[in-house]
């Protein structure tokens, strides 16, 4: 209640008693008002007190205090019940989701429960709504983290606005609007989680942490030039109780780094969900200091493969067979893995030891080592390589000049064969109405609209209604026709998806990437329930390509159309279960990617005799692929990718589109299998051979295969379920027997 709504009514119910009480004393007063008269037959009711006139005024200023009073407590109440929300911003990695801690201070008495509600922006744009499930915040201070899909594939800048809500069922708490800045379409931003226990940043953890970034491999530009090539490499410092305990919500990073503490303080869960992501193609750096038990040690030697630490009795990490550097690389699955000494000082992490486990870390090219751990200490851009077709297109559009090589970038580019996918995702028929049927709706229409209507009105000598009749059958026959052909063609959503299954040593699944194709009749709204799993729409149409072909061929920056994706609404708890909502125009071909470290739906059928072999060569690949063909219940087909070439062994040829070459502007480039699993040496990939797992909307993920390292060798099974497509892919490492272990190009495996 206002300051003068609450005089107005202290005035008018006194003043009402006062006129009731001189008016039951047979005073003279002015008439009553309403409240006066109730109150004054109420008193003539009662046996009142004979009480002095004069004193009156002073128990109405008493009755006025006391309510003022009870209405500046109620307030006062009122004020003292806030709440307050902070977000963190997120150090964002290119296409990756976004971990952020949540922070609520709840000043009030009580449980205040509801749903958060953030929305995305960018400008005026909506992209992507998420809404949590029920929280319950507690009086004080609340605190959780929070992991957001990605959006910056959507952004025109790198600048997002977020705006967050918190809704109870009495009122909707309101929180000023935010902006975060994440890369842009044109830069390529990295992301290194650094977990240092309770320890705080000292000079040696930040040179540490700094040893690791990418950067360091950057070459050098000339005397008062700034590199332009937009790679950036944040660090995220985490507190081991905030560290994920699922494995997804680690793609949000290239590189989890383990100082001090950081390794003993994480629980069993948490360890667990950080062996997942490592296996699934992440990056591990542990640097580990004291108080650790002998499951530090069972972790480790599960990512090692092998037993290859135990812990000592001071509670420190001893290698079972020492090492003169002290560093030790291993492959676990897709991803690495390295164990390190802690460093004294800042100088220790500017060794070459330390300079070669950051690039096994970062998964550089095996044509690159030589320049990265050479003296020039730095990537060669000049082993970036085009198809002279590419090259050619280029000059004659007038993009390079004379023999000139395009600029060396690094922001995502646009995936050759895309096209070839979609193609091979569209439904290959159809029904649709018959022409005869047209023809026949045409006729009908004409005479109906032409001689029939003449004839039917002049007979009844009403011409004039021709302006009315006309358009009526215009509209009938229009519904008509959209009926019957919603009829034929139906107003189902046609599904089809291809599933790449990566597999471990083992022949397990490991992690997997499903592209499914939404092609429906009728405009509608989509629900899709993904339980531990990244879900993302890369577009519509021509779109899903994302990514700009300059004339010639050469990928450009990803620039998105406004409304070529509509916003998504995100409605759980990311990763773990949560139902996202689509909506799907008609006729219109969407692409969604699911990304998930848990089992696929169809696990890949191979009788344990052909995992039992032992892979010694190519034949020996090939005899794993033959026997995985042999009597298998579906069709199938096996690839062997090695280097730039692709070797088909035997299987059906229904998949001929996913290995045909693609053309750009009448220029031939590879298949999409071939460059979803080796990328071209172009940019980013002309550096570094894979990333670490992020789920984005794009392919670079699906990378695995270094088409520069002689001892890489790629098996690919596709096997054909209901109507989708299964690709299977594992990775083997064939090293000859006499060099095995030993160091390679100054990198020295563990295996």
């Amino acid at each position: 209640m206002t300051g003068k709504r609450m005089a107005g009514w202290v005035d008018e119910w006194m003043g009402g008693w006062v006129e009731a009480w001189m008016a039951a004393r047979g005073k003279h007063c002015a008439p009553p008002t309403p409240a006066g008269a109730a109150i004054h037959r109420l008193i003539l009711a009662l046996p009142l007190p004979s009480i002095p006139t004069s004193i009156l005024p002073l128990i109405a200023l008493v009755v006025a205090f006391a309510l003022a009073s009870g209405s500046s407590a109620r307030g006062a109440g009122r004020v003292r019940e806030t709440l307050d929300l902070a977000l963190e911003p997120p150090q964002a990695r290119t296409n990756g989701p976004m971990l952020t801690q949540v922070q609520f201070t709840w000043t009030g008495r009580g449980l205040l429960e509801g749903k958060l509600e953030i929305e995305l922006r960018a400008g005026q744009e909506l992209l992507t709504t998420c809404v949590t499930p029920d929280l319950a915040l507690t009086t004080g201070t609340v605190r959780f983290a929070m992991l957001l899909p990605s959006v910056a594939f959507q952004l025109y800048g790198s600048e997002l606005d977020v705006i967050a809500r918190f809704h109870t069922r009495r009122r909707t708490f309101r929180f000023p609007a935010t902006t975060w800045r994440v890369p842009a379409a044109s830069q390529r931003g990295c992301a290194v989680c650094v977990c240092l226990g309770r320890r705080g940043w000292s000079d040696v953890t930040s040179a540490a942490a700094r040893s690791l970034h990418l950067e360091r491999f950057r070459p050098k530009p000339a005397k008062g030039a700034q590199p332009r090539d937009g790679l950036a490499t944040v660090n995220r410092h985490t507190l081991p109780d905030e560290m994920p305990a699922q494995a997804i919500a680690y793609c949000a990073f290239d590189i989890v780094l383990l100082m001090g503490s950081g390794l003993s303080e994480l629980s069993g869960q948490q360890l667990e969900a950080l062996a997942t992501w490592v296996r699934g193609g992440g990056s591990l750096c542990v640097v580990p200091g004291g108080g650790l038990q002998a499951r530090h040690a069972e972790f480790l030697n599960a990512l090692a493969g092998r037993p290859a630490f135990r812990v000592g009795e001071a509670g420190r990490v001893e290698a079972l067979a020492p090492d003169a550097e002290g560093i030790y690389l291993f492959r676990a699955g897709l991803g690495r893995l390295v164990v390190a000494p802690p460093p004294e000082t800042a100088e220790d992490v500017e060794t070459d030891a330390w300079r070669r486990a950051a690039a096994f870390l970062w998964k550089i090219r095996r044509e690159q080592l030589a320049s990265v751990l050479g003296p020039t200490r730095a990537w060669n851009p000049e082993l970036q390589k085009f198809d002279a077709a590419v090259l050619e297109q280029m000059q004659a559009y007038g993009q390079i000049e004379g023999d000139s090589k395009p600029p060396f970038v690094l922001y995502p580019q646009a995936t050759y064969g895309t096209g070839n996918l979609l193609e091979h995702l569209m439904p290959q028929r159809v029904r649709v109405l018959p022409f005869g049927v047209m023809v026949l709706i045409l006729i009908v229409f004409t005479v109906c609209v032409g001689p029939l209507d003449y004839l039917v009105l002049g007979r009844l000598r009403l011409h004039k209604l021709t302006w009315v009749v006309f358009p009526l059958t215009a509209v009938a026959f229009t519904w008509f026709t959209v009926r019957l052909a919603e009829h034929y063609i139906g107003l189902e959503s046609y599904r089809r998806a291809v599933v790449f299954v990566d597999l471990d040593e083992r022949w397990e699944p490991i992690r997997h990437s499903r592209y499914e194709l939404i092609f429906s009749a009728g405009r509608r709204d989509e629900a899709f329930e993904i339980r531990k799993a990244l879900f993302y729409t890369m577009g519509r149409g021509e779109a899903v390509n994302q990514g700009r072909y300059y004339p010639g061929g050469y990928p450009g920056p990803q620039p998105r159309v406004q409304g070529e994706i509509e916003p998504i609404h995100y409605a759980g708890r990311l990763p773990g279960h949560y139902v996202v909502a689509q909506r799907i125009r008609r006729w219109t071909p969407y692409l969604n990617r699911t990304f998930s470290f848990e089992p696929p739906d169809h696990p890949l059928e191979l009788d344990e005799e052909a995992q039992r072999l032992p892979v010694r060569s190519r034949e020996d690949i090939e005899a794993i692929a033959r026997r995985a063909l042999r009597g298998a219940p579906r069709r199938r087909a096996a690839y062997i990718l090695h280097g730039q070439t692709s070797h088909t062994v035997a299987g059906s040829s229904d998949f001929a589109m996913l290995t045909a070459p693609t053309y750009s502007y009448g220029v031939e480039a590879q298949s999409f299998l071939t460059t979803a699993s080796a990328r071209p040496q172009v940019g980013f990939f002309a550096v570094v051979s894979q990333v670490s797992p992020s789920g984005a909307p794009d392919f670079e993920g699906l990378t695995i295969l270094d088409p520069t390292d002689d001892s890489q060798w790629l098996l690919v099974i596709v096997e054909q379920h209901g109507d989708d497509i299964y690709v299977y892919r594992r990775l083997f490492i064939i090293t000859p027997t006499e060099t095995a272990g030993a160091p390679r190009d100054g990198i020295r495996e563990k295996r």
